[in-house]
């Protein structure tokens, strides 16, 4: 390790007692690094941690005093740092009518919020490429990150640095692929110079013999605007495809339609990072059959608040929901766009999403992306490994139906949702046991409630195996503290409303 290296690593590990890291691989939480006032100036900690924490693969989430109720707190799905200042995207939020409620005409509203206090909104009605309105505007922020690795250790470096040719200066790719065979996340830096870089997570890794290979679906354009990020006006998603060969694929389509923006691809020379933080909970063949691990440990850990992964011949997604019913667990797998190879996207993209249940069955369907046109659906068996994240979730709250508190206390929740904790809850609807991670979350204008929303979920049949319906639609999902679950349903590919419900179920909260 070089001196430089050694150098950025004590900095992280100082910044990690500063804020109150246990230092544990798997047990460090979300820190507060920074807060930025809404002109830009610090009011806490500095822009270098946060830049430096970007830069080794951390994960960024915010809160804001605003948005709706009397707090806000998000997730990001990708980071730009530029000279100094750090901008993240937020995009899984849809259109609401104060803290807990959604409007009735629902529109996609996204985010970039930077450490200048610039935020700029963009909003497009779901299914359609009609912009709704577009928003500029300033806030103060508290910004939170949580690490990969152990600081006693040295591992914050990166497992692997490729370069544009496919060649390591760093590290090595069977190291890499040995940390995704055995569940981890990873997340790669694009070093555009020595003052600007990208950071991105996957949807989905792959793996051959010779390359592994990463989707990333959760991005759409932007433009540059001084030191800060603004959206383009013509929005559209920008899907990337990065590989150990150096490879970076791009395939655009405009948000809400069927219409292409450009399919390319550029060599570019990357930092890989992984989150060991996985273990193996059970596997089983084409039929169910037990091969290694438990059923029972499978299901106690996704009911304790678990992140679950399923990876099938050396391709590895985690579950964007969990629903466990007649003693079976089914995840849905949403994060897949359709490839051409390994590290190539179709040049006529398609939705692929599947349904993996511990009996072995996966149901596959296949939309366009922006349309609502289906490009196949099947059924098939599949031997399958299903793995849990190992960092520690904490049962926080029950609450019953009517949103009275059988077990915590709602004030504990809401510590942790400030202090920038995921969340993640099991909602019981009869025999069936729902379980999802908020996107985002909201506290009502007294602050002492909570609603939860989720967007990743595609409606389904609930037989005994649970499939995609043939008209899907996509389930936006509120949850709150007062037992309620509320729904906003909109066809797939297509701006078309399909009803809402409001009912009340209890429910677990875990905060992590």
């Amino acid at each position: 390790m070089t001196s430089g290296m050694l150098s950025v690593f004590c900095t992280i590990c100082m910044i990690l007692a500063q804020y109150g890291s246990s230092h544990g691989k798997c047990t460090d939480g979300w820190n507060k690094v920074l807060v930025t006032s809404s002109s830009g100036s610090v009011l806490f900690g500095q822009k270098a941690n946060l830049i430096e924490a970007v830069k080794h693969g951390a994960e960024v989430r915010f809160y804001v005093d605003a948005w709706g109720g009397e707090g806000y707190l998000s997730s990001t799905q990708n980071a730009f740092f530029k000279n100094g200042e750090v901008c993240a995207q937020a995009l899984m939020h849809v259109s609401k009518s104060g803290w807990n409620g959604f409007h009735s005409n629902v529109y996609w509203w996204f985010v970039i919020i930077c450490t200048t206090g610039n935020v700029h909104m963009s909003r497009w009605y779901v299914g359609a490429h009609t912009k709704v309105s577009e928003t500029q505007t300033t806030v103060q922020i508290t910004w939170f990150v949580r690490l990969f690795g152990n600081c006693e250790l040295g591992d914050f470096k990166p497992l692997l640095c490729s370069e544009k040719n496919g060649s390591a200066t760093c590290g090595n790719k069977n190291a890499l692929a040995d940390a995704v065979d055995n569940g981890a996340d990873v997340r790669v830096l694009n070093h555009f110079n020595s003052q600007s870089g990208y950071m991105t997570p996957f949807s989905n890794i792959d793996i051959n013999s010779n390359v592994v290979a990463g989707q990333y679906l959760w991005h759409v354009s932007q433009t540059h605007s001084g030191n800060h990020i603004d959206f383009q006006s013509d929005a559209y998603w920008w899907f990337t495809m990065w590989s150990t060969g150096g490879t970076r694929d791009m395939s655009r389509w405009s948000v809400g339609s069927h219409q292409d923006r450009g399919h390319t691809s550029d060599k570019v020379a990357l930092e890989w990072f992984a989150d060991t933080c996985w273990t193996l909970a059970y596997k089983h063949d084409r039929n169910g059959a037990n091969i290694k691990g438990s059923k029972d440990y499978l299901k106690s850990a996704i009911l304790n608040g678990h992140r679950v992964k399923v990876i099938r011949n050396r391709y590895s997604i985690e579950a964007d929901n969990v629903q466990i019913k007649n003693g079976e667990v089914s995840a849905q797998l949403l994060g897949h766009v359709s490839k051409a190879s390994i590290q190539k996207f179709q040049d006529n993209a398609y939705w692929f999403w599947q349904h993996v249940s511990t009996t072995g069955d996966v149901n596959t369907v296949r939309y366009n992306v922006g349309s609502k046109t289906n490009r196949g659906n099947d059924d098939s068996k599949t031997e399958v490994s299903w793995f849990i994240d190992t960092r520690p979730w904490t049962h926080v709250l029950s609450t019953s139906s009517s949103g009275t508190a059988t077990f915590g206390n709602k004030s504990k929740l809401i510590d942790a949702i400030k202090a920038g904790s995921m969340l993640r809850f099991v909602i019981h609807l009869g025999g069936e046991k729902l379980v999802l991670q908020a996107d985002n979350m909201a506290l009502n204008n007294g602050g002492t409630e909570l609603a939860a929303q989720t967007i990743r979920t595609i409606s389904y049949t609930n037989d005994k195996i649970r499939k995609f319906q043939s008209n899907p639609y996509w389930y936006f999902s509120i949850v709150t503290t007062q037992g309620d679950v509320k729904t906003s349903k909109w066809t797939v590919g297509d701006h078309e409303n399909r009803g809402g419900d409001s009912k009340k179920a209890a429910i677990d909260w875990f905060v992590n």
